[in-house]
C-alpha cells in the first residue's frame, strides 16, 4: 500500500505532466475497463481522473457522461487525505457499500439523481512520486460488496492503467524530443543565416580551421579565401584588433570560454563589427584539443550604441533638466543636468527607492511633496494633444522649492500609439525672483505716483487750513476759542508732517547731500533714544573706530535710524536688547553675486538688531510697502520702513532684513562711502590670506552660494567640497574626514538644520573646526553654544576678505593650540 503525499498544487503539477486531460478515447484504457466491469459484475466502469475543478472520464463503460464536478466526485473522497492530524491519504480500496445510508453521500445528486449510484468502489491511480491522479472505480444501483479476489483483481488492474499512462507519457516524450531535434536542426540553420551567424571548429592540436559556408556572407568571400588555419582567418581581422583578439583566444585555453569582439575588413574595404564566442574542449589528462565556437556581425548594433552615446552626451551636455517618463508616469532617463538640478542620482531616480512608508518611482510622488493635479493635468494633456508647456512648481532631494518652464512632448512607437513623454525643464526660480522684485518695484513706484499725487492734493487742503487757524488765534481771544484753535493747529501740522513722510517715500526729498561720519549720527540717537525708551529696554552700540564717511543728508539719515529703532522698540513689548553697529565693508564680485542689490564697491553698513518677537516670514516681503503695518489701528501709518528704503535708495544705498520668530530681527543698512580707497589695494592685502592647499567643506542649500564660495576659496588655494544639506555633509565628512581641514556651514538648511548637523559632526570628530554662516547674527550665539567645535561666526552676505580673514584666524588659532 502505498502513501500518497498530500501536496495538491504538486498532485495537479504530476497529472498536468502526463497530457491525457480531454484527450480522445484510446483502446488500452477502454479494454482495462470493460475487464474491470467485467470481473467485478457491474453495469459502470470508469478511469476517472480529478482535475482541479472537475472528474473527467478518460476511459468509461455504462455512463453517458463525460465529467463531474470535483465536489461531488466518490473519486475525489478516494484520493484526498483523510480529514486528520496526520493527513495520510488513503491508497487501498475505497468502498462505498451503500450510499443512501452512508452520511458522507446520502445527499448527493449522484445518488439522489441519476444515475441514481447506490454501490463505489475505487482504487487511487498514483504515480511513483506518490501522486494521486483519479482512480479506476466500479459502480452499481444497488447495495453490494466485492470478495477479496475481486478487490486484488481491481488493484491489479489500476496498476495497469498506470503502467498505460507511463507507456503513453514516454512515447509522447520521444516523438517530442525527436521531432524537436529535426526542427531544432532546421530552426538553427534558419537562425544562422537571419543573424548573420557563423560556426567554426577549431582543431588546436592540428591548428586547423573548419568553417561553415556562413563565413562568405560575413567576409564577402569564398571559404577558399580563408585558408584551413587560425593565422590565415587572422589576415582578415582588422589590424589594431588582431593582438587583442589572439590574447584573448590565449586566455580562453586556461579559461575554457571564449567571448571576444573584433573587427573585420572585408573586400570593398568596409569595417564590420564580429562577435566570436566559443567553447575549448579537454582530453583526459587535461590537455586543450578543441574549440567549437560562433559568430556573428554585430555591426548595426554597435551603430545604434554609437548613435545612442552621441545622443546621450548631448542631451548630458545640455543645460536643460531633461526626463523621459513611461506611460505609467515612471522615469526612464535622466539627463545629468537633471541630476545636477533635482539632486536625484539617476539610478535613484529610475530604480525604485525606499522611501520608509512606500517604494515608488513615479515622477509625481519624486518631484512633489503630494499627488500633484498640475503633474497629472500636464500628463492628460500632453497624451490627448502630444504637447504641453507651463510652469511647475517642483521639489529638490532636500525639499527645496524650485520654479521650471517645463515642457512635454508625446513620443509614440511604431504603431503610432503612446510610449513616451520627453520633459525638458528650464531652472527659471531665480528669473522668477527677479521678476517679483522687478513687479514689487513697480508696485511701489505705482503707488508713489498715486501717493505723490494725493500728498499734493493734502498740502493744498491743508495749507490754508493751517494759516486760517494761526490768524484766527490773534483775532478770536474768547476763552472757548482759545482752547479749540491750538488743537486745530495741532493736527493741522501733524496732517502736514505725514504728507511729508508721503512726499518722502514716493520722489525722495531733495536734500542737500554733504560727507557726513555716521558715528556722529548713531551717538546723537543713542542719546535720544536712551532718555525716552522705556528702562527695560538695554540700548548697546559698536562703532569701527575709523568708519569711513558717507555723502548724504543727515536729517534724512537720521529719520532713517530713528524709524529702525522706533521698530525695535515696539517689537520688544516686554524689554529687550537693541544694538546698533557700524562697519566698513569692501563688496567685491563674491559679495554682489549673493545680493542682487549690491554693486562692487566701498560701503558702510549699520546695522540696527533687537531681541524682540521676530516678523513672520510670510510678510517679511511686504514691510516696505507703503501703508502695510501690522500695528494696530492708529499706532501706526505704515510709512515708516517705506521712508526708510526710499531714502536710502535715494542715497544710493540698499537694505538688508533678517528675521527669526522669536528671536529677533536685524537690518543692515548699506551705504556708499566717499572714501576714494583703491580697489587694488583690497585685492593685494587678499594675497596674504591665500591658504596652502587645505580642503574646506562649505555646506548651504543656495546652489548660488556654494558655487561662488568654492570659486573665490579656490582661487585663493584652497580645495573646496561641497553639500547642499546637513545629510550630504555627514556623508561627505565621513568619507574625507582626514583630509578636511574646516567647515564652513550654513545655519538655516531644510532636512537636517545647522544645530543639528553640528552636534552631528562634534560626534564625529570632537576637534572638528566649524566656521557657521548665517544671515541672522543671534545664530551666531547659538554655533558657539554648541561647544568648542565652531570657532567662528559668518554673518551673510560676506566678501572674499571676510572669509578668507576667518578661515586665517581659525588656522592660526589652531597653530598656537598646538
Amino acid at each position: 500500500m502505498k502513501t500518497l503525499l498530500n501536496n495538491e498544487a504538486a498532485r495537479l503539477e504530476a497529472l498536468l505532466s502526463y497530457q491525457i486531460l480531454d484527450t480522445e478515447p484510446e483502446e488500452p484504457f477502454d479494454a482495462l475497463t470493460r475487464l474491470a466491469a467485467y470481473i467485478c459484475q457491474t453495469p459502470i466502469a470508469l478511469i476517472s481522473l480529478i482535475d482541479a475543478n472537475r472528474q473527467w472520464f478518460k476511459s468509461k463503460i455504462g455512463l453517458h457522461a463525460t465529467q463531474t464536478p470535483r465536489n461531488i466526485a466518490f473519486c475525489n473522497h478516494a484520493i484526498c487525505a483523510k480529514r486528520s492530524s496526520e493527513a495520510i491519504a488513503q491508497s487501498d480500496v475505497f468502498i462505498v457499500t451503500d450510499a443512501l445510508t452512508d452520511e458522507r453521500f446520502a445527499t448527493n445528486p449522484l445518488v439522489t439523481c441519476d444515475p441514481y449510484i447506490r454501490f463505489y468502489a475505487g482504487v487511487p491511480l498514483i504515480t511513483s512520486q506518490g501522486y494521486a491522479l483519479g482512480t479506476l472505480c466500479v459502480i452499481d444501483y444497488v447495495p453490494r460488496e466485492l470478495d477479496s479476489q475481486q478487490i486484488e483483481a481491481l488493484q491489479a488492474l489500476a496498476s495497469q492503467v498506470m503502467t498505460q499512462l507511463e507507456q503513453r507519457c514516454t512515447f509522447a516524450q520521444l516523438v517530442y524530443r525527436t521531432t524537436t531535434h529535426r526542427r531544432n536542426e532546421e530552426r538553427l540553420q534558419l537562425a544562422l543565416n537571419a543573424a548573420q551567424m557563423a560556426c567554426w571548429d577549431w582543431d588546436i592540436q592540428t591548428n586547423k580551421v573548419t568553417w561553415t559556408k556562413d563565413h562568405e556572407s560575413l567576409f564577402g568571400l569564398a571559404l577558399s579565401s580563408f585558408g584551413s588555419t587560425y593565422e590565415a582567418f587572422l589576415q582578415c581581422v582588422h589590424p589594431q584588433d588582431r593582438k587583442l583578439l589572439e590574447q584573448a583566444m590565449a586566455r580562453s585555453l586556461e579559461e575554457r570560454y571564449y567571448e571576444h569582439e573584433f573587427r573585420v575588413v572585408l573586400p570593398d574595404n568596409s569595417i564590420h563589427w564580429l562577435v566570436s564566442k566559443g567553447e575549448v574542449f579537454f582530453n583526459d589528462i587535461g590537455k586543450a584539443t578543441r574549440m567549437l565556437g560562433v559568430v556573428w556581425d554585430i555591426t548595426a548594433r554597435k551603430q545604434q550604441e554609437q548613435q545612442i552615446r552621441e545622443e546621450a552626451t548631448l542631451l548630458n551636455e545640455s543645460q536643460d533638466a531633461i526626463l523621459v517618463l513611461d506611460t505609467n508616469g515612471h522615469i526612464s532617463f535622466c539627463s545629468k543636468s537633471a541630476e545636477d538640478l533635482f539632486g536625484w542620482s539617476q539610478s535613484e531616480a529610475i530604480s525604485p527607492w525606499l522611501d520608509a512608508t512606500r517604494i515608488t518611482t513615479k515622477a509625481d510622488e519624486l518631484l512633489f511633496e503630494q499627488a500633484s493635479s498640475e503633474f497629472a493635468q500636464a500628463q492628460n494633456i500632453t497624451t490627448e494633444h502630444g504637447s504641453w508647456h507651463g510652469e511647475l512648481h517642483l521639489l529638490t532631494k532636500s525639499g527645496k522649492e524650485i520654479i521650471v518652464q517645463s515642457r512635454w512632448t508625446l513620443l509614440l512607437d511604431e504603431e503610432q500609439k503612446p510610449k513616451s513623454i520627453l520633459i525638458v525643464n528650464t531652472d527659471i526660480t531665480d528669473k522668477k525672483k527677479l521678476e517679483a522684485q522687478l513687479l514689487r518695484t513697480q508696485r511701489l513706484e505705482s503707488i508713489g505716483r498715486l501717493s505723490s499725487g494725493i500728498a499734493h492734493d493734502l498740502n493744498n487742503i491743508l495749507t490754508p487750513i493751517l494759516l486760517t487757524a494761526q490768524l484766527l488765534q490773534t483775532q478770536l481771544y474768547d476763552q472757548r476759542s482759545q482752547r479749540l484753535l491750538p488743537i486745530l493747529v495741532n493736527n493741522a501740522k501733524r496732517g502736514a508732517n505725514l504728507v511729508k513722510q508721503v512726499l518722502s517715500f514716493a520722489r525722495g526729498i531733495e536734500g542737500k547731500h554733504t560727507i557726513l561720519q555716521t558715528r556722529h549720527l548713531i551717538l546723537e540717537i543713542q542719546q535720544i533714544l536712551t532718555e525716552v525708551f522705556p528702562k527695560s529696554i538695554e540700548f548697546d552700540t559698536d562703532i569701527l573706530p575709523d568708519l569711513w564717511t558717507v555723502s548724504g543728508d543727515a536729517t534724512q539719515l537720521h529719520q532713517v535710524l530713528m524709524n529702525l529703532c522706533i521698530n525695535a522698540c515696539d517689537a520688544m513689548p516686554e524689554g529687550g536688547t537693541l544694538n546698533i553697529s557700524a562697519e566698513n565693508l569692501v563688496i567685491d564680485e563674491h559679495y554682489a553675486l549673493m545680493n542682487i542689490d549690491a554693486k562692487v564697491g566701498y560701503y558702510i553698513v549699520i546695522t540696527v538688531s533687537d531681541t524682540g518677537l521676530g516678523i513672520p516670514p510670510e510678510i517679511i516681503e511686504r514691510i516696505f510697502e507703503p501703508f502695510f503695518t501690522t500695528k494696530e489701528l492708529g499706532l501706526g501709518t505704515g510709512l515708516g520702513l517705506s521712508t526708510v528704503i526710499g531714502i536710502v535708495k535715494n542715497h544710493a544705498g540698499f537694505v538688508n532684513v533678517y528675521s527669526e520668530m522669536g528671536k529677533g530681527t536685524e537690518f543692515k543698512v548699506y551705504l556708499p562711502s566717499s572714501e576714494k580707497s583703491e580697489m587694488q589695494q583690497h585685492f593685494q592685502d587678499l594675497e596674504g590670506l591665500a591658504g596652502d592647499g587645505e580642503l574646506i567643506l562649505v555646506v548651504d542649500d543656495e546652489a548660488a552660494i556654494r558655487e561662488i564660495t568654492k570659486l573665490s576659496l579656490e582661487a585663493y588655494n584652497y580645495r573646496v567640497l561641497t553639500a547642499s544639506d546637513g545629510v550630504e555633509a555627514l556623508a561627505t565628512y565621513a568619507q574625507h574626514q582626514q583630509e578636511i581641514s574646516a567647515v564652513l556651514l550654513d545655519m538655516m538648511m531644510p532636512n537636517m538644520d545647522g544645530l543639528t548637523t553640528i552636534r552631528t559632526l562634534q560626534k564625529i570628530n570632537s576637534c572638528i573646526k566649524i566656521i557657521t554662516m548665517s544671515g541672522l547674527v543671534s545664530n551666531a550665539r547659538i554655533a558657539k553654544e554648541t561647544g568648542i567645535g565652531v570657532k567662528a561666526f559668518l554673518s551673510k552676505p560676506f566678501n572674499t576678505k571676510e572669509l578668507l580673514q576667518t578661515l586665517n584666524a581659525v588656522k592660526s588659532r589652531n597653530q598656537r593650540n598646538q
